[in-house]
């Protein structure tokens, strides 16, 4: 079968999870890229499983969206608000 032409394989995402160290100064591993929120926040939760001991975060961007075990437990809904009100402080802050 030949190749398809014209595929590229997409490298940027609107959210990332990665494993950090201790100090939360290095990336040791990505874990994922994904565009969808849902999708992000059931990644992340299976990161957390995954890793129990380490420190994994959930990014958007340069901003970390979720990094601990508490607010993994958070529903999409709430993230989503908790989202929606960062942005407007954002906002009114630029």
């Amino acid at each position: 079968m030949a190749p398809r032409r014209g595929l590229k394989t997409k490298t940027h995402f609107r959210f990332r999870i990665d494993l950090w160290d201790a100090n939360a100064g290095t990336i040791l591993a990505h874990v994922a890229g994904i565009d969808d929120l849902e999708m992000a926040m059931a990644a992340y939760r299976a990161a957390l499983t995954r890793w129990p001991n380490s420190r994994v975060i959930l990014r958007q961007g340069e901003r970390a969206v979720i990094g601990d075990c508490i607010a993994a437990q958070m529903s999409v809904a709430d993230l989503t608000h908790v989202n929606q009100h960062a942005f407007a402080l954002h906002a009114a802050t630029s």
